[in-house]
């Protein structure tokens, strides 16, 4: 039986190992048979290929397996329900293979828009529920972007975690086609969890796949039999798997020689507000993970150029960019314009989202 629905829930930001406790309405909530599991998956952004204004995501196909790496169950692959930006859905995983068992493992296959996936949660057939955070896409070195999604009893807003098939969205980026991820590894049960940041990027925990398709077919059915992806990479390290199956690190000066911030159409019209302090548009254009639509933070009054990665303060915040060279120049929320050399440049957004 499950302690009323609440689990602790391990995950990394700042370089350190932190708590976030589940309740009953942070996990799957839909009737099930008693073989079966049930998986919930939150987004927070998604940027389909036909246009800002239809902000679907479709849901992730879902194979599962159990503790001892059997693979057990699936989604149902024929009908993937699509997700609205700043929702969830639940859906049924068919243990077939394994009725009855615990789905420690949980692979997770992305479609062909990009999705953000803020936090994933599930029950099992014996009522024990599991979860993991977004922030593990940040901290293990993979794109992300803030969400406006609230997580247990204390509310927590995770970052979110870019995945995409096809990489339309930018394929130059690092965004993962698939993620493998060991639930159990995640979860708090007593004080004896390893309280090294890096243990929970090691592939024991969690994998990235960049292109782990040519055996699967998404349009019929999932695989009569599959494995666990198997990782290729010291302890200690983030991995995101090519195609072949071996993991790949990237140097420094490959890193370097990446383009940066190509974003799809979609991305580029579209810009998001918030009000919360964790949202810093300073540290999200700072960073070379960050991925995502333009971003105003209203508690720094500061607005950063996703495209360009440089940050401007609001007009009236008394700031500047750059030092003398830029003094004056200012972005103007009323008119969506950037400020600079005496006149206005207008920022053509189709949609404007202004988180609460």
């Amino acid at each position: 039986m499950q302690d009323d629905a609440i689990t602790g829930i391990l995950y990394v930001a700042f370089g350190l190992v932190a708590l976030v406790t589940l309740g009953k309405h942070d996990v799957p909530n839909i009737r099930q048979h008693p073989d079966n599991s049930a998986v919930r998956v939150a987004v927070a952004l998604n940027a389909p290929d036909d246009g800002p204004t239809q902000a679907d995501g479709t849901y992730p196909a879902i194979l599962a397996y159990n503790e001892v790496g059997d693979y057990i169950g699936w989604s149902d692959w024929q009908h993937r329900p699509h997700i609205k930006s700043g929702g969830f859905h639940d859906v049924i995983i068919e243990q077939q293979k394994g009725p009855g068992q615990q789905a420690t493992y949980l692979q997770l296959f992305a479609g062909t828009d990009a999705v953000c996936i803020a936090y994933i949660s599930q029950t099992w057939a014996d009522g024990t529920t599991r979860g993991w955070l977004g922030d593990m896409g940040r901290a293990c070195g993979r794109p992300y972007y803030y969400s406006h999604i609230f997580v247990g009893n204390d509310g927590h807003v995770p970052d979110c975690i870019w995945m995409d098939a096809d990489h339309s969205d930018d394929p130059d980026h690092d965004k993962p086609a698939a993620l493998q991820i060991h639930m159990q590894e995640y979860t708090n049960l007593t004080t004896a969890y390893s309280r090294d940041p890096a243990h929970y990027c090691d592939e024991e925990c969690i994998i990235f796949h960049r292109d782990p398709t040519k055996h699967l077919d998404f349009k019929k059915h999932p695989p009569k039999e599959d494995r666990l992806f198997r990782g290729n990479h010291p302890p200690g390290g983030p991995c995101c798997m090519d195609d072949d199956g071996y993991a790949k690190i990237k140097t420094k000066r490959q890193r370097q020689q990446q383009p940066r911030n190509r974003r799809s159409p979609a991305l580029a019209a579209r810009l998001v507000s918030s009000p919360h302090g964790k949202h810093s548009a300073t540290d999200l254009c700072g960073s070379e993970l960050s991925h995502g639509p333009d971003f105003v933070s209203w508690s720094e009054r500061v607005f950063c150029d996703m495209g360009t990665k440089v940050s401007w303060p609001l007009c009236g915040s008394g700031g500047s960019v750059g030092g003398e060279e830029g003094e004056g120049e200012c972005y103007e929320w009323e008119t969506h314009s950037l400020v600079t050399g005496g006149r206005k440049v207008a920022r053509d957004y189709a949609t404007v989202e202004e988180w609460e």
